[in-house]
């Protein structure tokens, strides 16, 4: 994802760009993982702040796996 330089974002326009939902933001800055700012009464997220966001995130791995369905069994 190519984040437009110097770009701030409100939340709302946040999520758009990441394709989330507004509670999974607000949970992100809840848990410190994500910095909002105030801008008078604005809440936004900074470019350096999203591309920071993206960064932190974790690569998709193989998941174990926890059950697997047993053919032919009833």
């Amino acid at each position: 994802m190519s984040i437009e330089p110097r770009k701030n974002f409100t939340l709302k326009e946040f999520c758009e760009h990441r394709r989330c939902s507004l509670s999974h933001v607000y949970n992100q800055i809840a848990a410190g993982k994500l910095i909002a700012v105030k801008d008078g009464a604005k809440t936004i997220i900074t470019a350096q702040e999203a591309e920071r966001y993206q960064a932190s995130l974790p690569p998709i791995g193989l998941l174990p796996v926890l059950w697997t369905p047993r053919l032919g069994v009833s």
